[in-house]
């Protein structure tokens, strides 16, 4: 395979100069000047601009078989973990979209989402009706770099069989130094933090 990466997005990120080694920890040293620079926001959706790039550009190449389809939401009831710098993007993005939270349902999640019934489950951003995500552009890097290639009734039942998630290794170190540059949890309770954060500022 070409280098797609390196050629198509020379010009663009942080990280891009680091393409040779991945090397985690300067990584993670990059993408702090970045956000010191650039501030928080700007800087977590430029981390999902070049993920999201370079995921489109190795399925056009490569054409791997990709099952997931818009409104399956069959990994939406996984229990999902993002950074802090994350929560910060996503509650921006709820805030300026103006985006209703169910604060019990994140409540009862954050405390232990794997006990619950499957429907008290699904994400808190999930559409119960169109099963879509309410916060996709802002979707965290746990979310965006999930795919599946088995076929779909493995997710939907894993007692039929269990599902094969596709991973790029190099976009998963990406994710681990976004994760080590701020702290991390479950999404549910650190979207909470963000609204409680917000409430002691007013």
């Amino acid at each position: 395979m070409p280098d797609l990466y390196k050629e198509k997005f020379k010009q663009n990120s942080w990280y891009i100069n680091l393409y040779q080694s991945y090397d985690i920890i300067k990584l993670k040293k990059a993408y702090k000047k970045d956000r010191k620079n650039k501030g928080v926001i700007s800087a977590i959706e430029n981390v999902y601009r070049n993920v999201d790039n370079y995921m489109n550009e190795y399925r056009k190449f490569e054409k791997p078989k990709i099952t997931c389809e818009k409104g399956c939401a069959f990994c939406c009831s996984k229990e999902v973990f993002i950074s802090d710098d994350e929560a910060k993007g996503i509650y921006n993005y709820v805030t300026k979209n103006k985006l209703k939270i169910d604060l019990n349902k994140a409540t009862l999640q954050a405390v232990s989402k794997q006990n619950l019934p499957l429907i008290h489950r699904e994400c808190i951003f999930l559409d119960t009706e169109s099963k879509e995500c309410k916060v996709y552009n802002l979707r965290p890097l746990s979310c965006r770099m999930l795919l599946a290639s088995s076929e779909p009734k493995f997710c939907q039942d894993n007692k039929k069989g269990n599902p094969f998630y596709f991973l790029l290794p190099k976009m998963e170190n990406i994710k681990t130094a976004v994760w080590n540059s701020s702290i991390s949890g479950v999404l549910p309770a650190m979207i909470l933090k963000q609204v409680q954060e917000e409430r002691m500022t007013k």
